[in-house]
């Protein structure tokens, strides 16, 4: 018997099991993006939520690169949820920041990531947040903070200058955040910190051990290797007791004669 094959097999029973009864039980629905230029009231808290990113026609054209990690985005700063990013520059016209990476391996996918960014100094700010795997943008916030002076948010600007930009975490790890700005001789500085939620899972006992299922990712999380091996040991012991039980009930048959059985009774061993 291949007790590889065997194994995974029934490691594979038991996340169609789990994932068949538990969606069961899962009736939320993800909330659909949100055009953000048409839901910013003037100089009100800003909280920009993309749950669905990928169906928005929202594009950045001023970009030279739909990838961020092009010669005109070095590296900044990489850091996981938790971690604070800020930047300053002094100068005139359009200014795009080197990049700042945030390391989201530590939730769950699926889990949300809320990036807090300001712009309340001296010159307005606008934040994008990218895919680091295929460079698509999955939050992006419009202009932000006050200017007297034209730019790319036109005539003037006077906007509340913070926000949290949202967003679900997919099976990437790593995403970009682009901080870009547009002076008139002034010193521009911007912050931003990063915070991370992992998903709610429901939890299924097996045998001794507790599995933690999350929906949205069809995961199933174990709180240790050795629970893993607990419960392919005994997924392993109930098929071989399954087998033995069912042919315990024909003793005078051999294999060919078992066959023609389970062709009958259409018993499937695994």
């Amino acid at each position: 018997m291949n007790f590889t094959f065997t194994r995974l097999a029934l490691l594979l029973f038991l996340c169609i099991s789990l994932i068949s009864s538990c969606t069961k039980t899962d009736s939320k629905k993800e909330e659909k993006a949100t055009d953000l230029d048409n839901t910013i009231d003037n100089r009100e808290p800003l909280n920009f939520t993309f749950s669905d990113i990928h169906s928005s026609s929202r594009e950045r054209s001023d970009l030279k690169t739909a990838n961020p990690s092009g010669s005109d985005l070095q590296l900044m700063k990489v850091g996981p949820c938790g971690t604070s990013y800020s930047g300053n520059h002094l100068g005139s016209g359009f200014y795009r920041y080197p990049q700042d990476t945030i390391d989201a391996s530590a939730i769950v996918e699926g889990g949300t990531i809320n990036v807090f960014v300001d712009a309340t100094s001296a010159g307005p700010n606008r934040f994008t947040v990218y895919d680091g795997v295929n460079g698509s943008m999955v939050a992006a916030s419009p202009w932000m903070g006050t200017a007297s002076y034209p730019g790319p948010w036109g005539g003037t600007l006077n906007t509340y200058p913070s926000g949290t930009l949202s967003f679900q975490r997919s099976p990437t790890r790593y995403y970009y955040l682009v901080t870009e700005t547009s002076l008139n001789g002034q010193n521009d500085f911007f912050q931003a910190s990063v915070s991370c939620t992992s998903p709610t899972g429901i939890v299924k006992a097996f045998g001794s051990v507790n599995i933690t299922y999350y929906s949205a990712s069809k995961l199933l999380r174990f709180n240790a290797e050795s629970d893993l091996a607990y419960v392919l040991d005994k997924l392993e012991a109930d098929y071989e007791t399954y087998n033995t039980n069912y042919e315990n009930q024909y003793p005078n048959y051999d294999a060919n004669q078992l066959d023609i059985q389970d062709s009958i009774l259409n018993f499937n061993e695994w």
